[in-house]
């Protein structure tokens, strides 16, 4: 073997390189050792221990650390500080090592001699300087041994004597030279005797023994064995530590967890399945002052307040220890606590933790037992044992962390990217020499991700040391590294900062020093100096032309303004005409109402009078309609117009509105002409819109075509885009309009120049054009001057058109009442009033008039019969007043009259139960479609627009008069009613049918009366017979006897009963009471009555099946 270097150290040790190797030789015994434990410095990732190349060089440096250099396989390093953990074990060429590895418990004299159980080679003994003096085991060939081979547990107690504890028990007296068993018979104890493995034994303050055996506790004292702790208990519990404390025992057990056994009360306390404690397998227990420490299998160390019984802390992987399987615990002279784990020796000192395992000097990792031995002085050894052998230690003497700073900056990445020096002033590159050179790093915004490592020069316990980091700039505080030797930092802002870095020890947190790194991150371009100035100019312009656009801007809004105001006081105008033309076309419908009414009078009163009467009927007719479409074009200005369209015939409807023009062309001897294609056009459009579209265009015809000239209307079907169309022509022969003017015509208040001699309002077509957009139409106009006029209006009538809100549904119940004739002073013939009509009444019939106008008033007194009593009402408030203290028979109401309008007053009278009864005529100016609907809604039974035609009113308070004497007839006859198909039931008719079903359900109570019924509906007795009174006329008591005898009646007919049986099932009590009422509503007696109707059914024969 060919030697390449060799060294010798200050501890006597001669190092020696080979070509092949590394080895050492101990100068005392002149031994050749290999070195297997090696630090490696140059590359990362080598096996310790690996052969490697030929060495090259040895250096020992000031730590005595051994640094070994290798032709191309690196360099190695070997700790030269002497190993503090002393280790015994058994050496099969040295009968002075121990006689066996497996240790299973330790205790001395505490003199010079060391107790060691082994777990299958008896007992052997140590002096203080850790030489063995002798050996105890069973055996033939050992007379004086301990009598068993596995030791578990041993005691040296006050006496001097040695217990030794296994698979049974021996003492070595005091002054003896042999062992003795102790032979106490199990059999003979009671039935829960502990077998004789020991676990633990304990001398107690009265110099009793106490042993813990896999099934129990034996106490030992004067010389007897005792289980009294089993005689108590009362099953067989494994103990395996034992605490003396005072007169209390704490006991730690596999699988009761600890207990707590007073030896002189005999109480027992157990602690298992708490809260607190939850591990139920304890390893050992140890006191420490007023803190019991348990040691569990799974849990880890839990802290127990001995004044409490309360657990105080627990220690486990969570906050610190790298295993929760703990098997000894030891406390030294300063306090801290000193366990054992299959993962090495931890050190706990106010709550910091270290570790020691096989890389400190530790012979392996897994350990059984411990004891604590205190010298004369009073220093302290710690020993562990278990399957490896002892290790023993002396707190203090353990190696301390360095407090200099022995850490260097030794690498830069950037992305992940190592960083080399650059000797070429690469912008890109932050180094332009190595950096453990360098005490600053400059880097530009785009390398804000990077990383700086750093090592540790001192390599004494260097795989257990803990690093801490903190940059200045952003941190406040320390970040604990671990073992990790790199900080990475992302987008961090541009900024001057310093990183520092420290080791972070076990024992004070660190060391007094820092190592430092100055880092300076440049800000991008847009964040320099430069780019500030260049923003201040930019700003700057910004200011100026932000200041300049405003001036232009506010001039151009001053302008704005100025035709705004303009466009505003335009529309102020405009809407003041509207307003005024507004109120005048109200004001003048009331006046209107009373020209034409009276006119009507006049035509039936004053055949004679018949011509004068009927130009005058015109023209007042012409005023109305121009009111109207004074409001019309009001509410298209407001787009306040609404579209209803209905299905129904658009021919028909035509041909309606020709036929109001039949007097004016009669007059000018216009020839007129009609024709449709197809003959019957139906289809969905809004009657109204239609109405003032055709009045507005065939009035423009009859006022610009001369006598005997030609109109004529043209009416169309057509298909577009799937999609049914109607287009209608009106075209006359008249003066015609000029080129120029025929897109001027449809604007609001032009007049065209050629229609000077005739005066309008210049609203006309404007209102037209506006109401064919709404109804989603187009109109155009053909025409030129002198050649007459073609006005084409095209709307679509296809439902799929038209939007929901856009539709109406018009019933056979409600088109009567919608639908108005238009020539409101032609009332169709079979709606002439019948003079003797209102006389069906006995009583006199009263009316309440409600107008804001007394004209309307007395005209409309002044129409009915002298017969009706009519009241007067100023507006819908006042009516109600009265109506709350007379009542009347019909209520005839304006709807636009001040305090409370009309529609509020019809819903509060329907709503009422004393006046819901009552019919409701509404009177109104407003005679659009969806106002109709408005007042239908609200419970009306008729709504009539102004001006209205006398006998049309007389007609309604008739009809409705008579319908309500009709009902009260019929309901007398058959006391019962029945709503007429698709109609809905009013507020009336559902408290009549609760009151019949009432009366026929209690119809055998003869005690039944109108009390009974006014508690079942929620009414007063004196409010159910007037409204009976006046819904059906009859009292409450009428009404209940009436239906009794129906019931008879029936009853008699139709069943076999005898007559006085079904006088008592209908309520009465007396028979002959029954029989007079019974005659006076059929005319006989209930006995005439059953044979009459037997005789009957007798003539008539039985009915075919």
């Amino acid at each position: 073997m060919y030697a390449t270097r060799i060294k010798e150290d200050p501890a006597g040790y001669l190092w020696i390189g080979f070509m092949t190797g590394f080895g050492y030789v101990n100068l005392k015994d002149h031994y050749l050792h290999n070195k297997t434990v090696f630090t490696e410095v140059r590359q990362k990732g080598k096996n310790y221990g690996a052969p490697f190349r030929a060495v090259n060089s040895i250096k020992i440096d000031k730590a005595n650390n051994i640094w070994i250099g290798t032709f191309g396989d690196g360099m190695y390093m070997i700790h030269g500080e002497k190993d503090k953990f002393g280790h015994l074990e058994y050496n099969v060429w040295d009968k002075q090592s121990l006689s066996s590895n497996r240790i299973s418990s330790i205790t001395s004299d505490g003199k010079d001699r060391f107790f060691f159980g082994t777990h299958d080679s008896g007992l052997d003994v140590f002096n203080r300087n850790m030489e063995k003096t002798g050996n105890y085991k069973k055996g033939r060939t050992a007379p004086d041994g301990v009598k068993m081979d596995m030791v578990l547990s041993m005691l040296y107690d006050s006496a001097g004597n040695l217990w030794c504890g296994g698979d049974g028990l021996s003492v070595l007296r005091k002054g003896a030279r042999s062992f003795e068993t102790c032979h106490y018979n199990i059999n003979k104890l009671k039935e829960y005797s502990p077998s004789n493995r020991i676990y633990a034994i304990v001398e107690a303050p009265d110099k009793s023994i106490w042993f813990g055996t896999e099934t129990g506790l034996i106490h030992y004292k004067d010389g007897e064995f005792t289980n009294e702790f089993h005689e108590r208990l009362g099953r067989r519990i494994d103990i395996r530590s034992i605490v003396a404390e005072g007169d209390n025992l704490w006991l730690g057990t596999y699988g009761e967890g600890v207990i707590c056994y007073n030896a002189l009360t005999g109480k027992i306390g157990f602690f298992s399945n708490r809260r607190d404690i939850t591990e139920n397998y304890i390893q050992t227990i140890k006191r420490a002052g007023d803190t019991l420490c348990i040691a569990t299998q799974g849990a880890g160390i839990y802290l127990l307040s001995l004044k409490q019984h309360k657990k105080t802390k627990t220690f486990d992987t969570s906050n610190g220890l790298k295993s929760n399987y703990i098997q000894a615990i030891e406390f030294d002279q300063y306090g801290r606590m000193w366990l054992v784990s299959n993962q090495g020796i931890t050190c706990i000192a106010k709550n910091k933790i270290r570790h020691f395992d096989s890389k400190d000097g530790i012979s392996r990792n897994e350990f059984f037992n411990s004891y604590k031995y205190v010298q004369p002085n009073g220093a302290i050894n710690i020993f562990f044992c278990g399957n490896d052998g002892i290790n023993y230690f002396d707190p203090n003497n353990l190696p301390q962390y360095s407090k200099s700073n022995n850490l260097i900056f030794n690498s830069l990445k950037i992305f992940n990217q190592p960083i080399r020096p650059s000797q070429h002033g690469y912008k890109s590159n932050p180094l332009t020499e190595n950096i453990i050179m360098t005490e600053r790093i400059e880097l530009s915004s785009n390398q804000s991700f990077f990383s700086i490592g750093f090592i540790n020069i001192d390599y004494t316990y260097i795989k257990h040391m803990q690093y801490a980091y903190m940059l200045k700039g952003i941190d406040k505080d320390w970040t604990n590294l671990g073992t990790q030797q790199e900080v990475s930092f992302r987008n961090l802002p541009p900024g001057k900062y310093v990183l520092m870095v420290k080791t972070a020890n076990f024992d004070d947190g660190g060391s007094d020093s820092v190592s430092e790194m100055e880092i300076i991150i440049h800000p991008p371009f847009w964040r320099t100096t430069i780019a500030y100035f260049i923003y201040l100019i930019l700003f700057c312009f910004i200011v100026y032309a932000a200041w300049k656009l405003s001036t232009i801007k506010m001039q151009a809004q001053h302008r704005l303004d100025l035709e705004k105001s303009e466009r505003q006081k335009e529309e102020e105008i405009h809407q003041a005409k509207l307003r005024f033309y507004t109120n005048i076309s109200h004001e003048l419908r009331t006046p209107l109402t009373l020209i034409i009414g009276p006119l009507e009078t006049l035509r039936q009163k004053y055949p004679s009078l018949e011509k004068e009467v009927w130009g005058i009927c015109q023209n007042a007719q012409r005023l109305l309609q121009l009111v109207n479409q004074l409001l019309d074009f009001r509410k298209s200005e407001l787009k306040e117009m609404k579209l209803k369209v209905q299905y129904d015939y658009l021919t028909d409807h035509i041909r309606r509105i020709v036929s109001s023009f039949e007097g004016l062309r009669a007059e000018k001897k216009i020839t007129f002409s009609f024709s449709s294609s197809p003959m019957e056009l139906r289809g969905w459009y809004d009657p109204d819109f239609i109405d003032k579209i055709l009045y507005n265009l065939l009035s423009n015809s009859y006022k610009f075509t001369p006598e005997e000239g030609r109109i004529g209307i043209e009416v169309t079907g057509l298909e577009r885009d799937s999609m049914q169309w109607a287009m209608i022509k009106v075209i006359d022969n008249g003066i015609g309009i000029d080129d120029k003017e025929i897109e001027l015509i449809f604007n609001r208040y032009y007049q065209a120049e050629n229609s000077n001699h005739r005066k309008g309002t210049g609203i006309g077509l404007n209102l037209v054009k506006n109401l064919v957009e709404l109804h989603h139409g187009v109109i155009s106009v053909n025409s030129s001057l002198n050649n007459g006029a073609s006005f084409c209006v095209e709307i679509p009538i296809d439902r799929e058109f038209y939007g929901e809100n856009e539709a109406i549904c018009i019933t056979p119940s409600n088109k009567e009442q919608i639908a108005e004739p238009i020539e409101q002073h032609e009332l169709p013939e079979q709606k002439k009033p019948n003079p003797e009509a209102h006389k069906v009444a006995k009583e006199k019939i009263s009316i309440l008039v409600v107008d804001d106008e007394i004209g309307i008033c007395e005209y409309i007194k002044q129409i009915l019969p002298e017969s009706y009593h009519v009241i007067f009402a100023m507006n819908g408030k006042e009516a109600l007043s009265i109506l709350s203290q007379q009542d009347f028979d019909i209520v005839i109401s304006d709807v636009m009259m001040p305090e409370m309008d009309g529609i509020t007053l019809c819903e509060k009278i329907k709503k009422n139960i004393e006046t819901s009864h009552i019919p409701v005529i509404l009177l109104t100016a407003k005679s659009a479609i969806e106002s109709k609907l408005e007042g239908l809604k609200s419970g009306a039974d008729s709504y009539i627009p102004k001006p209205f035609h006398p006998e049309h009113l007389q007609i309604r308070v008739e009809k409705l008069i008579e319908s309500r004497m009709m009902f009260k007839k019929k309901f007398g006859k058959t006391l019962s009613f029945e709503l007429e198909h698709n109609e809905s039931p009013s507020f009336d008719n559902l408290l009549l049918e609760k009151i019949l079903k009432y009366i026929n359900k209690h119809i055998a109570d003869s005690e039944l009366n109108g009390d009974k019924i006014a508690k079942d509906i929620n009414l007063s007795r004196m409010t159910l017979h007037r409204k009976l009174k006046l819904l059906t006329g009859q009292t409450t008591s009428e009404l209940i006897r009436g239906i009794r005898l129906k019931e008879a009646a029936y009853q008699i007919e139709n069943t076999s009963k005898n007559i006085s049986d079904i006088c008592y099932e209908v309520g009465f009590n007396s028979p002959s009471y029954f029989t007079s009422c019974f005659a006076e509503r059929y005319g006989m007696t209930p006995t005439e009555y059953l044979k009459v109707k037997r005789k009957k059914a007798s003539q008539e024969g039985p009915d075919e099946i």
